[in-house]
């Protein structure tokens, strides 16, 4: 099955550059769906269109070339695809086991979300 954009844009080609950067590409697609939600809401959608429909082209390196070929060539949804591609659990358990591996001190494990970015004798972050 061939498929097209939804309008060919007047001005030429509309290109969509994935990045590989981010966790695993989540920073792109999180960008990129809110575009296509935007688009949703002033088209007046009831579904959430595909980028394959407003973009003739798509490129990306590294994980944003992976990114494109779910959203152009196998015509996942952005929300489809962020749903593959990021694991919150993992990230999660990623990050519970850095700091039982460095620690925390009392206060910071007494304070929880509220802890001090800076300390007395570290850098400032």
């Amino acid at each position: 099955m061939v498929y097209t954009t939804v309008t060919k844009h007047p001005n030429g080609l509309r290109l969509l550059s994935l990045d590989g950067g981010g966790v695993r590409g989540i920073m792109g697609l999180v960008v990129l769906r809110e575009l296509i939600l935007r688009i949703q809401k002033r088209k007046g959608l009831n579904e959430m269109p595909r980028p394959a429909d407003y973009f003739e082209l798509a490129g990306g390196t590294s994980t944003g070339g992976i990114i494109g070929i779910m959203l152009f060539r196998l015509r996942i949804t952005v929300d489809d695809t962020i749903a593959d591609r990021f694991d919150a659990a993992s990230i999660s358990k990623a990050v519970h086991e850095v700091v039982e591996k460095y620690g925390l001190n009392k206060n910071d494990k007494k304070l929880k979300g509220n802890a001090p970015l800076q300390h007395k004798a570290g850098a400032q972050i």
